[in-house]
């Protein structure tokens, strides 16, 4: 009888269920321990050990997430007591049951606590408590120019018409490549823009330049060869009819051994062609061309490219490889797009 609450099983009648409901009162009653008053004392040792003692006990071996929280907010707040400008020194919450608490400035005070037990858990804790004046005032500075893009920037764009014909308010929050246009109208890309690393604090080798760059210098490496996953033919040749659009191109500097070890140089744009076998990237650019317009050539029946494309006969080999590089917003947040494509 150790548990409040249980789960009838189909085969308990109307009686027994009957009994066991009018007993659920007085387990409860019995199982409620008294408060004692070293209790507050104890509770008073973090803002969570009420929430941990009123969770529900699931096992022995369970890794008691909130007890880890605990300690680890406490241990930051205690190495924190040295930092600049710390108008106190950190005092666990009184947190009183049922809202006992003697003035509104009691409340006041352990509501405070609690805020900044909870601050300590954040990822910027460590900046924050320790910048120095000047970091401060700069902060502070470009959360004003924040909001001003906000209200000036995006608030001020016109809708964007969706499904339906709806129309959906720009903000700040949407995704990048749909904010890509305002983003580089707004006062805090400039401040980004001055700062040593701007926006970057993770970049990867192939977004360090603008793709034309990259492309520009493949060009002229001999060793440097193309491959793909399908071959580049055209559906009235054998293959694929959207092989041109589906295809994941990959890049790569091969020597000639490496070259000898995959069967040797072949041709992106033969039926023949099996996954990611090389092709030298100079006769790729040779070809294209031609290779493009024969395999489009067949686009009678009322098919045309994706809208966000350049229509066939427009494109060259730059602007196709540009293509394959940068994703765009249709490509990325389709409707039926998911992170795997």
């Amino acid at each position: 009888m150790g548990m409040i609450c249980s789960s009838s099983h189909p085969d308990d009648d109307d009686a027994s269920a009957n009994a066991r409901d009018a007993q659920t009162p007085q387990v409860a009653q019995q199982s409620r321990p008294e408060i004692h008053p070293v209790f507050h004392q104890a509770r008073a040792q973090s803002p969570m050990a009420d929430v941990r003692r009123r969770k529900p006990h699931k096992g022995a071996d369970q890794y008691d997430v909130v007890k880890a929280l605990d300690d680890f907010a406490q241990k930051r707040l205690r190495e924190d007591l040295n930092a600049p400008r710390q108008r106190s020194r950190y005092k666990p919450p009184q947190l009183l049951p049922n809202g006992g608490y003697d003035s509104l400035e009691a409340y006041a005070a352990a509501r405070e606590q609690v805020l900044r037990f909870e601050s300590a858990l954040s990822f910027d804790h460590h900046c924050t408590i320790w910048a120095s004046q000047t970091e401060r005032d700069a902060n502070r500075i470009v959360l004003k120019v924040r909001e001003r893009d906000i209200k000036q920037i995006y608030e001020g764009a016109e809708p964007r018409r969706g499904y339906g014909g709806q129309m959906h308010p720009r903000f700040m929050g949407d995704h990048f490549l749909s904010n890509f246009a305002l983003i580089e109208q707004s006062h805090l890309y400039r401040i980004i823009q001055a700062m040593p690393k701007g926006a970057h604090l993770h970049i990867h080798f192939n977004a360090n330049l603008l793709p034309n760059v990259l492309i520009d210098i493949a060009k002229d490496m001999p060793r440097m060869f193309i491959t793909s996953d399908i071959p580049l033919v055209g559906g009235h040749q054998g293959g694929e009819r959207d092989a041109f659009d589906r295809c994941k191109i990959q890049f790569s500097i091969l020597s000639e051994k490496a070259v000898e070890s995959q069967g040797g140089a072949k041709n992106i744009f033969d039926k023949s062609y099996q996954d990611r076998q090389p092709m030298p990237f100079k006769q790729f650019l040779r070809e294209f061309a031609e290779r493009y317009r024969i395999a489009h050539s067949a686009l009678s029946n009322g098919d045309t490219p994706i809208e966000s494309q350049p229509k066939w006969a427009d494109i060259d080999v730059d602007t196709w490889l540009r293509n394959k590089l940068v994703f765009d917003e249709e490509e990325a947040h389709n409707l039926l797009q998911t992170s795997d494509g």
